[in-house]
């Protein structure tokens, strides 16, 4: 089972004592900041969890499932 931004800000706040409201709302900030970061095309990286990049791929050929094309 995934864990959502919901489950996310629930364990947050049960462990700190802080609001929903409040842990919702740094949260919100901090994926918004990496969001921006990536789209300057800049790299996250967290040290002891993980590294954020855009990683640019080829393009994929589509079909639309309904005509086959």
């Amino acid at each position: 089972m995934a864990l959502t931004k919901r489950d996310l800000v629930i364990t947050v706040a049960k462990d700190t004592g802080i609001t929903q409201v409040d842990v919702k709302r740094v949260i919100q900030q901090i994926l918004s900041a990496i969001i921006e970061s990536l789209k300057a095309g800049k790299t996250i990286e967290l040290r002891n969890f993980g590294v954020f990049k855009v990683k640019q791929r080829a393009p994929r050929r589509g079909r639309n499932p309904k005509t086959g094309q």
